[in-house]
């Protein structure tokens, strides 16, 4: 046989070859590639979802503890302790309190206390803990105070 013609056909049997398309293996493959980069991508993004929920709670948090540590600031020095703290064994009517869009750890308590004691005849140590159920586990904020009846 002449050289040229098995070029000829060699080529043909190419074109042939080529003009098939992809095999199944060759898409499977692919598919298989796609979707580990999908599962990535949406693991991601439910990992930065996750993260900016928290972080929007903890804006929260440390903004209502900072509230209600004004709140016992500008209560009388006297009330404070009838307010806030226990007195003969009693919590204060705004010892507890609720924060919207915080869900308590215990279903039907309370999300926030504000914990008052006596350190000197003229100085309170306020204490505002807050407890809540965050994105994947309970999670705790405390803010410590002083209120002097100067």
């Amino acid at each position: 046989m002449d050289m040229t013609i098995m070029q000829t056909e060699s080529a043909t049997a190419q074109c042939l070859r080529r003009d098939r398309g992809f095999t199944l293996l060759e898409v499977m493959i692919t598919v298989v590639i796609l979707a580990a980069a999908a599962m990535g991508f949406f693991a991601a993004s439910i990992w930065s979802l996750r993260t900016d929920t928290s972080s929007q709670q903890d804006e929260i948090v440390m903004t209502e503890a900072r509230k209600k540590i004004e709140e016992v600031n500008s209560t009388k020095f006297g009330n404070i302790e009838t307010d806030f703290g226990v007195v003969g064994g009693v919590v204060g009517l705004k010892a507890d309190f609720d924060i919207p869009y915080l869900t308590p750890v215990v279903a039907g308590g309370h999300v926030g206390h504000v914990t008052v004691a006596l350190l000197e005849y003229n100085l309170f140590e306020v204490t505002v803990t807050i407890t809540w159920q965050g994105v994947s586990m309970p999670e705790t904020y405390s803010l410590y105070g002083l209120v002097s009846a100067f």
